[in-house]
């Protein structure tokens, strides 16, 4: 598969296991649309940087390491984890940081991702005083949210998350 962006041309041919996921952004409050792609590579001693505070960690031995690149008219985006989570995180906050909004569940207030699960691409819906339906409530991360009220960013989330476990006692 070849993207031209700006010129630029991105093979992603050789990718195994790559997802792709179309999905609508917010700018500006004006809707654009985007495509994520996901795959995973193994890698030997990778290093990876953390989303909260930037600091380093070199890995030693070989570990399968979840790359996510977004791409839009405009932006090019790869962010790279050992775990889901801080993958989709980091391309939240370099996003976040473009004033780009993305249309997905994995945004939304009411959704959170399943921290512990080291490669789940899911998010689920918490609802305060009750405890996780997994069966019920789980959808992927990348599926899209209609209301575009319900976009909120990562400390928002986890300001609910944290509000949802009080709500559980």
């Amino acid at each position: 598969m070849l993207i031209i962006l700006n010129g630029t041309i991105t093979n992603l041919n050789y990718k195994i296991n790559m997802q792709e996921y179309i999905i609508e952004c917010l700018y500006f409050d004006k809707k654009k649309p985007a495509k994520i792609f996901v795959w995973e590579e193994e890698e030997e001693n990778p290093s990876i940087i953390e989303y909260k505070d930037n600091t380093t960690f070199q890995y030693i031995g070989s570990f399968k390491v979840l790359h996510i690149k977004y791409i839009d008219d405009i932006n090019e985006i790869e962010v790279s984890d050992i775990r889901t989570y801080e993958a989709f995180c980091k391309l939240v906050k370099n996003l976040e940081a473009k004033n780009i909004r993305m249309l997905i569940k994995g945004c939304s207030l009411q959704y959170s991702m399943v921290k512990a699960l080291k490669s789940t691409m899911f998010t689920v819906k918490l609802r305060l005083g009750n405890e996780i339906n997994f069966q019920k409530d789980k959808v992927n991360i990348f599926e899209k949210e209609m209301d575009v009220s319900k976009i909120v960013t990562l400390e928002e989330q986890d300001a609910f998350f944290n509000k949802w476990l009080d709500s559980l006692n």
